[in-house]
């Protein structure tokens, strides 16, 4: 079965796109080809022009997937797990100095969930890990963010401030591409 075919779309830098589907319809498909988790049987994908086969800025692109599952036995903290987010700017070995733990914390404050710092990321809800792995790409000062289903097991009142954090980063300048079966 092809989830996806004879697709054509154009997202222009600075837009705030929802991509609407019901379970199935290959949005995720969509979304994983886009950031070259998966190849396009055929076609062209491009980022800023240029093919996906070649573009290097990847660190300019930020990717929030639908489900991330973490053992509850993982044992990482809110602030280490949104310094990952840094790896792919500065190398997997590299030292994180002063300047890397205030962008954490500053992408932190700007989701809303400073004061989770050293929290467990385990002992976070659904909605406060929606919020921190947000922060993980944010730290990365991305020009893109894709968002798969990231209001998915959300309350409303919660799912309203996610849509208004999104919509200020969008004025902020950071082109907003979300895909959802949720209409509203």
């Amino acid at each position: 079965v092809h989830a996806l075919e004879d697709i054509s779309l154009s997202f222009n830098r600075g837009e705030f796109t929802a991509i609407i589907g019901e379970n199935g319809s290959g949005k995720t498909t969509l979304f994983m080809i886009i950031v070259g988790l998966l190849k396009a049987e055929r076609g062209q994908v491009k980022l800023s022009g240029e093919d996906i086969s070649t573009f290097k800025n990847w660190h300019g692109i930020g990717y929030v997937p639908q489900r991330l599952q973490l053992s509850k036995h993982f044992p990482i903290s809110v602030s280490d797990f949104v310094t990952l987010g840094l790896q792919s700017t500065k190398g997997l070995f590299s030292k994180i100095n002063t300047l890397d733990k205030s962008r954490v914390r500053a992408a932190l404050v700007e989701v809303g969930m400073e004061k989770y710092l050293d929290r467990k990321i385990s002992d976070l809800s659904g909605g406060q890990f929606q919020r921190v792995l947000l922060a993980r790409e944010l730290v990365k000062n991305p020009k893109l963010i894709l968002l798969d289903e990231p209001t998915i097991g959300v309350d409303i009142k919660h799912q309203q401030m996610f849509c208004c954090l999104l919509s200020k980063l969008n004025k902020r300048g950071i082109t907003i591409l979300i895909v959802t079966h949720d209409i509203s």
